[in-house]
This record gives C-alpha cells, structure tokens and sequence, in this order.
C-alpha cells in the first residue's frame, strides 16, 4: 500500500454526465441493475459505449497510494499522477481530468483540462487540502470517467539566527515550523560537517555560549504525519559564524627595537596602536600594522610598553601587547686630581657594555690605550709632561658607541645647547627647532642643585661670571605648542689657576717645584735673590737642581707662576736660605803655642776638636771654640795638627787644620788634663769637654823641635 508507484483501478460506468454526482462522488456512476437492463435501457443513452466496463490505470510518481477507502482510490502525498485509459481503442479521441473541491464536490478549482493518455496530471502547486480528480476519456461514443481522492498536505521548516550582527556571533538561535503539530529535529555542524550539537525543540542560549570560534550550518527538519499515517518532512538549513578578535604584537629586538608590528585575526578588523613609558603615560598613538620608524627612534631612553588594539566589526576588541627597552650608552671619565692624577676612572652606564680608554697628548697623538675601567697607575706616571686629553668609549650589546672626555661632552639634543668655550664661557645659547616654541633654561652645579632660571635663548652674562669655581650643566628646554618637551644638555667648567711652590727645606732646599691647579696650564719659574734681582728663570713644575746648588749663599724668593689656558695668570712664592760651615783654626805660635782656638760661620752650629800626633793617631779632643793650655801644655814633645770641625744644623761639616810642635825644654808640672782650665777668660761659655788620648807614664818627656804651622779649611756635606 505504501509503494511510491502503484497501480490503481477505478471502475467506471458509461453514464456521459456527471452533473448529479452525489457528495460522496461514489466511484459507480449507475448501479448495476442498470447496466444489466433490457434494451429499454439502451436506449435512454445513445452515446454509451459498447464495453459494459471500463478501466482507468493512474499511478503515483511520489507519496503514497493509500488504495481503496470505502468507494474511493485515495493518494496521500502526491504531486504528479499518471494517468491512463486501459481500453482505449480506435474509436479513442482524448483523456481529461478536472479538480474539485473534497468539501464542495460540485466547486471546480481547476477546469477540465487534456491530457496525453498515459500522460501526468501535476498537482504541486494546490495547497493542503483533500480534492476530488475526475478522470475523462471520450471516444465517438461518449465518454467513461471516474474519479479519485487525493490528500495534499506540506510542512515548512525554519531556522533563525538572529543578533545584533546578523550572522556573526548571533546571540539566539531558533529552530521551528509553519505548522503547530510539526515535529521539529535540529542539527548544528562546524566547517568540517562533524555534528556537534543536537536536539529537538527549542534550542538553548547554552548551545550558542558554548561554541568555540568557527564556521557552522544548523539544520531543522519539520516532520507531520498525515491522517493516513504518511509522514511529510522538510528541511531548513542556514550558516553562522562565531569569531572574536585577537591582536598580536611583535617587537624584533628587546633593546631598542628596529620595527615593532601588529597583528589582526580577522581581516576586516581596524588595528590601532599605543605607546606608554614606563609611568603609563601615553607618548604615542597610531593606526595600522606598524609603528613608524621615527616613532620608535624618536622615544627617550626608557623602558616601554607598546600595545595593538584589534576592533573587530561586531565592536569587540582585543588588546595584545610588548615591552621594550631603549637605552643609549654614556661614559663617564673621572680624574681624582687636576694635577698629577693618581687615578683615571671611567664608568659605563650600560652593565653589560665594554669599556675602552685611551689618552692623547696636546698634538692629538694617541699615546696609550686600553681596556677596563681603570688607567693603569704605571700608564699614567708613564706619561711625559705636557697636557693630556682621556676619554673612555663605552660599547653596547646594541653596537651603539659613547666617549666621554675631560674636557667636553658631545650631545646630541632636539633643542640645542650652545657654549661658546668649556672652561670659563663668555656666552650660553640655546636654541629651538621650532620657532613657536618656549625656550627656557637652567644651571646646575656639579651635585644637580639648580643655580639659575631663566627664559629666552641667551643665559645672561651677569649669571656666567656669578658662578662659583665648579662644573656646571646648562640645559634648554624647548615646550613645543604642542605640548612635547625635550631638553639638551651641555657642560662646562669654571676654573681659575691656583699655583704653588713647595720647597722642601727652608735652608739649603734639596727640592723646588711648583704645581698647577689646571692640567692644561703651562708652569713657569723665576728665583729672585734678597735684592729683588732676578737669579734665574726657567719652565715647568721643577728648578733644575744645578741651579739650586749654583746659588751663592744668600736669601732667595721662589716663584711658579701658573698661565692658565683661558690667559688667567696665578703666581705663588717660597722663601729659602743658602748657607755652608767654614770652620777656622788658629795656632799663636808654632812651637809651644799658649793659645789654640777655632771659629764657625754659623752661629747656631757645633765646634769640635781634636790632636792628632805625627802618625795621624788622635791624641786629644773636645769641643767648643778652644784647646784648654792644660791640653796644650801636657803633650808630649812633638809634631802635631789641631783640626776644628764645625758642623751646621743642616748636617753640612767643614774642617779646618793647624799645626804645632811641643818642644819639652823644661818639664811642665805634672797636669791632669780631665780637669778643666779656665784657658780663656773672656769666653763666658762652659768649659769644653776633653777626651785625653795621651801616655800619662810620658807626659813629662822633654823634645824639641821645630814647628810648621797651617790652617786647612775642608768642607764636607752629609
């Protein structure tokens, strides 16, 4: 009964009219006790045929062929039907079918309308309802007919996909029919046709929040079941799509960065950029996929982060973001002293950078390099006199490259700071880029205290020439109308020469030099004596010490005088004294002298003496200016020398000699020459002290001889 196609029969009648058709549309026309009558029949209807029955053959091309209910072939489902007349003949003419209203039987909805035999009745288009098709096929004789029941019913399945973006990240879907009884079945599938969801109903909001980004199609099939048990379904697709946005940020280095890029997920997306310091303030924005080169070399050193915001076109945004590093090597270089350093230090400002030094002399001829932060001590007492330029060179990881000197720092600001010399300027200017700009300024000294204000491009000269001695920093800045500010930089020096002279003793000086406050100053020197009359003069931080020892004795005054590079001249002085013993021995008499005395030239010097016998053997001695008679008479006969010694307080001896000869013509009363004798009355000094050297056994030995007396001045420096 449900096959697709089946064969169908309908019995028929040779009634030609069917106009008193009754509602039920009974498939037999006349009853058979007609159809079976006497010729008295016949002749009621002239046109009948001469076949007693008829056929019709119609099958269903889809739906279903329910068969007979009660009198009537009924078709559940169907759209097209064929039709045919089974007994057709020679005499045949043509086939028709009319349709009918099943409520109204006598209400034609279509018109009788030809058809080929075994041709298609199409009924696709009627909507659902029950009809009656009446068949037709009429010959010379007349027509036979019958008719059939058809039940025509269709159902419509919906899919909704709603939201405030239509089909990208909907916020509800829907699933459902044109008909209340339907049954509805839905199916949700991503891109790759994997079933992910299922159900019946209504769908939930939980389906929707629970899907992953990504393509998908749902399906809804609407299922209804005739009253003949037939089942009628229909299908309703459509797609979505679940997207969100998700940028990416890329920085190609984390140490000052070459190009920073972004990155969207969907294509129409707009990308936009920020910059923020490490204080979280914005310092640039932008739109697209990269940051501008410029943009990037324009940021001050500092650490940084930069972020792309991907706003797709549902309005969602994501944020990614990178950290990035800008840094800029600077060296420091750090004489401990002006003059004659001890130490040459240089410093880095990046840890893992290099550090390289090298000095130069006033020419510019490189004379020693190196690696490290210190000069090596024997590098810098190495060095020849003259004036010398050291600079350090850091290198960092990024290639970049930072010398420091003594004597200038190399800027590179936006706004410029101008100095006209680094020692001592006479003029700081400044200048801006553009010419809408505020210019101001300030002074700093060596420990960031701020000296001075102002505003303008000039630093006036009142305020150079106020400042103290010292190292200073001047720094413009320059407030653009846009707000932006940027400040250079410069150093300079306020320095005056301060010389000095040390002589390292105040009598007979061993040393003179002299010191300059300023490296680069020249030293010059003159010695002047007590008449003020210049001795000599000369250049550098030393006297020669041949000059210092050519000098006749004498009061002197020492003079450096330090010229500074900037003409200021400083002058310093020393007063010192040249002085040397002279010794004197004097003998009255060459034989048998009563008086022997010596003399010094310094008074605050010692005199000693002593008696030496003809072999050079000491016989006697003591100190002070004179030989006590006792001495004197108790030698024995003889050759002797008497020497006086006289020794300064600066460690300076000079010896002087005489000679004598004791002749014993008569013999002395004996004399103990530890006991000392007043031998010179008018000397107020204490006795000097006496080391006897003599033979007492031969103290009263009688000689003679002559005597050849001398004075001999030696001098002797310690």
């Amino acid at each position: 009964m449900n096959n697709k196609v089946v064969k169908g029969f309908m019995v028929i009648s040779s009634v030609a009219v069917l106009a008193q058709m009754p509602n039920m549309m009974e498939v037999v026309a006349a009853d058979k006790a007609d159809m079976t009558s006497s010729a008295t029949s016949k002749k009621k209807t002239e046109a009948i045929t001469p076949f007693t029955i008829m056929q019709f053959d119609v099958n269903n091309e889809d739906g279903f062929n329910v068969g007979l209910v009660g009198n009537f072939r009924i078709f559940d489902l169907t759209s097209r039907l064929q039709a045919d007349y089974m007994n057709k003949n020679e005499f045949g003419d043509k086939l028709t079918y009319e349709i009918r209203d099943f409520a109204n039987a006598s209400t034609v909805l279509k018109a009788e309308t030809e058809i080929d035999y075994a041709g298609t009745i199409d009924i696709s288009n009627l909507s659902d309802g029950k009809y009656y098709i009446v068949l037709k096929s009429y010959s010379v004789f007349g027509y036979d007919t019958g008719t059939m029941i058809v039940n025509v019913q269709h159902v419509v399945a919906t899919v909704g996909v709603t939201g405030e973006h239509g089909k990208i990240n909907p916020n509800k879907l829907t699933a459902g029919s044109d008909k209340a009884n339907a049954e509805t079945a839905w199916t949700i599938k991503d891109a790759n046709g994997t079933v992910i969801e299922t159900g019946a109903g209504s769908i939930p909001d939980s389906v929707l929040s629970g899907l992953k980004e990504g393509s998908y199609t749902i399906e809804n099939t609407a299922t209804i079941v005739t009253e003949y048990g037939n089942t009628v379904a229909n299908t309703a697709t459509d797609t979505f799509l679940i997207r969100h946005p998700e940028s990416t940020t890329t920085v190609d280095k984390a140490i000052n960065p070459n190009g920073i890029t972004g990155g969207q997920k969907i294509a129409d997306s707009t990308l936009s950029w920020e910059i923020k310091n490490s204080d979280g303030i914005v310092l640039a924005t932008g739109s697209g996929k990269d940051v501008p080169k410029a943009t990037i070399t324009g940021l001050a050193e500092g650490s940084y982060t930069v972020s792309f915001t991907e706003l797709s076109p549902e309005g969602e945004t994501h944020e990614s973001t990178g950290s990035f590093l800008i840094r800029h090597p600077e060296s420091t270089t750090t004489v401990d002293k002006a003059i004659n350093p001890s130490a040459i230090i240089g410093g880095q400002k990046i840890a893992d950078s290099t550090l390289s030094w090298e000095i130069k002399n006033s020419d510019g001829t490189v004379i020693a390099t190196g690696s490290g932060k210190d000069v090596p001590k024997a590098t810098i007492t190495g060095l020849a006199e003259g004036s010398y330029a050291v600079s350090f060179t850091e290198l960092s990881p990024e290639g970049e490259t930072h010398e420091s000197t003594g004597s200038f720092l190399i800027r590179h600001p936006e706004s410029t700071t101008t100095i006209d010399k680094a020692i001592n300027p006479s003029a700081i200017t400044g200048g801006q880029k553009i010419p809408e700009s505020t210019l101001s300024w300030e002074i700093k000294n060596s420990d960031g205290t701020v000296i001075a204000t102002g505003i303008g491009k000039d630093v006036p000269k009142a305020t150079v020439t106020g400042l103290e001695e010292g190292t200073y920093t001047a720094s413009f800045t320059e407030l653009s109308p846009e707000g932006e500010i940027h400040e250079s930089t410069g150093s300079f020096l306020i320095r005056h020469p301060e010389s000095i002279t040390t002589i390292d003793k105040a009598i007979n000086p061993s040393t003179i030099t002299g010191g300059q406050k300023i490296p680069e100053s020249t030293l010059s020197w003159e010695i002047k004596n007590s008449d003020g009359a210049v001795i000599a003069t000369g250049a550098g931080r030393d006297v020669p010490k041949a000059t210092i020892t050519g000098l006749t004795e004498g009061s002197y005054t020492a003079t450096f005088t330090e010229l500074s590079p900037e003409g200021e001249t400083h002058e310093s002085t020393g007063n010192f004294l040249i002085r040397h013993p002279e010794s004197t021995t004097t003998v009255d008499k060459p034989i048998n002298p009563e008086s022997i005395t010596g003399g010094q030239k310094i008074p605050d010097s010692t005199l000693t003496w002593e008696i030496k016998d003809k072999d050079g053997a000491v016989v006697v001695s003591g100190d002070g200016a004179m030989v006590p008679k006792l001495i004197i008479d108790s030698l024995k006969s003889g050759d002797y020398t008497v020497e006086f010694a006289e020794l300064s307080p600066e460690g300076e001896i000079s010896i002087s000699s005489g000679q004598f000869t004791r002749s014993s013509i008569v013999d002395p009363a004996p004399v103990n020459p530890n006991i000392p004798g007043k031998v010179n009355p008018t000397n107020p000094s204490p006795a000097p002290s006496v080391i006897d050297n003599t033979d007492p056994e031969n103290t009263n030995a009688k000689e003679s001889g002559a005597v050849n007396q001398k004075s001999t001045k030696t001098r002797k420096f310690c």
